[in-house]
C-alpha cells in the first residue's frame, strides 16, 4: 500500500445505483463495480492547482476526483437517473 496518492493511481470501488429491471418490477438499488483512476483537471492550473508532486505527479488528496475507466454499464435493467460521471 503506497503512503501517497497520486494522479492515475487505480481506485476500485463498489457504487450503488437505481436500476429499472424490465417488467413491471418495482425499481432496486443495485451494486455496480467502480473501476478508475484519480484524475482532477484543476490541479493542472497554474497559480491554482497542486504545487505538491510525488513521483513527479501531483498529489491527491481527500476530495480528489475519480475518472471511471470504462463508464458506468447498467446491470439488469436500465438506470433510473443516469450517474452525472459517465
Amino acid at each position: 500500500m503506497p503512503l501517497a496518492a497520486k494522479h492515475f493511481d487505480i481506485i476500485i470501488g463498489v457504487d450503488v445505483h437505481i436500476v429499472q429491471p424490465p417488467g413491471t418490477v418495482p425499481p432496486a438499488p443495485v451494486p455496480h463495480p467502480f473501476v478508475g483512476i484519480v484524475f482532477d483537471p484543476f490541479d493542472y492550473i497554474p497559480l491554482l492547482g497542486s504545487t505538491v508532486t510525488v513521483n513527479g505527479l501531483p498529489r491527491a488528496q481527500a476530495g480528489s476526483a475519480g475518472l471511471p475507466i470504462p463508464s458506468h454499464i447498467p446491470i439488469g435493467g436500465v438506470f433510473v437517473r443516469p450517474p452525472g460521471n459517465v
